[in-house]
């Protein structure tokens, strides 16, 4: 079936998808996107690059007119070697998975749960462990990301009026 007009969203893992699609919704943007998770259940497939590939491929022969590909800033592309800078990761992804130029990659600052803080006025400059602070102010003890996204969705009006306080999550609404 073709997606004139559409665009496919690969994300991590099932809580980013949630998030995703709420805020899609929220925007009323949502009939132009289809967000996919990189794996099945909870299994996150964004660094195997045949499953990306096969992703990409896919979303393209099905008619989609964009890809988008949104992954951590703490993804790990070799083991034990971290970016400090955004744009060398994002290199360096799409170097290693081979991902087509006509494919946009977003790296998100730190993890995509930093957007769901960004409305936190304690929190605004503070972005080294942002999940378990995300799960502290939404007072969630079993850390699930999943129970973390569907708590954040509600706050959605506030995380878009504070958008510019994370530039990943700033470019992210830009690009759509």
């Amino acid at each position: 079936m073709m997606k004139k007009n559409k665009k496919k969203i690969i994300v991590e893992g099932r809580s980013d998808k949630i998030f995703l699609d709420a805020l899609l919704s929220f925007l009323n943007i949502k009939e132009k996107y289809d967000v996919t998770q990189s794996g099945k259940g909870n299994k996150c497939e964004i660094t195997n690059k045949r499953k990306i590939r096969l992703l990409i491929e896919d979303a393209f022969d099905d008619g989609y007119e964009e890809v988008i590909i949104v992954i951590d800033k703490e993804t790990q592309l070799k083991c034990g070697v971290n970016y400090d800078c955004i744009l060398e990761l994002k290199d360096e992804y799409r170097k290693m998975m081979n991902i087509p130029k006509n494919v946009k990659i977003v790296v998100v600052d730190r993890e995509i749960e930093c957007w769901y803080v960004v409305w936190n006025d304690e929190l605004k400059n503070y972005y080294k462990d942002c999940i378990s602070q995300a799960f502290k102010i939404y007072k969630i003890n079993q850390k699930s990301k999943i129970t973390l996204a569907q708590r954040a969705v509600r706050d959605m009006e506030k995380i878009l009026k504070y958008n510019g306080r994370n530039r990943s999550f700033e470019y992210f609404l830009n690009i759509l």
